[in-house]
């Protein structure tokens, strides 16, 4: 797990500041351990909806991962000036793909 040195609070939000390989490297690390982790992959209609429900942003702000599910947080960021925005790179694309499942098969090739 990273620590909190690599966190981005946006709107009350604390995302993932690392890049994609970084990311995969550390899933397929903890999966080699055989380590659960809660992943969220939040995008700006969940930012938003966690600003009106602090439940809702205390359980995501307690994953072990929270990333940015498409651009539409980095160009949020960029808005809101985040300093840290050049780190924040993370971006899970919403596809089996992204884990390296291939068109010809069903499994995933960690």
């Amino acid at each position: 797990m990273f620590n909190k040195s690599k966190l981005v609070n946006i709107l009350g939000i604390n995302f993932l500041s690392i890049t994609n390989k970084q990311f995969v490297d550390q899933l397929k690390t903890d999966s080699n351990l055989h380590l659960n982790r809660f992943v969220v992959t939040a995008n700006p209609e969940i930012v938003l909806a966690a600003r009106k429900d602090k439940e809702y942003a205390n359980i995501i702000n307690s994953a072990d991962y929270v990333v940015a599910d498409g651009i539409g947080i980095i160009k949020g960021a960029k808005i809101l000036k985040n300093l840290f925005l050049k780190e924040l790179q993370v971006m899970i694309p919403c596809s089996p793909y992204f884990l390296g499942q291939t068109i010809n098969t069903k499994k995933f090739t960690f």
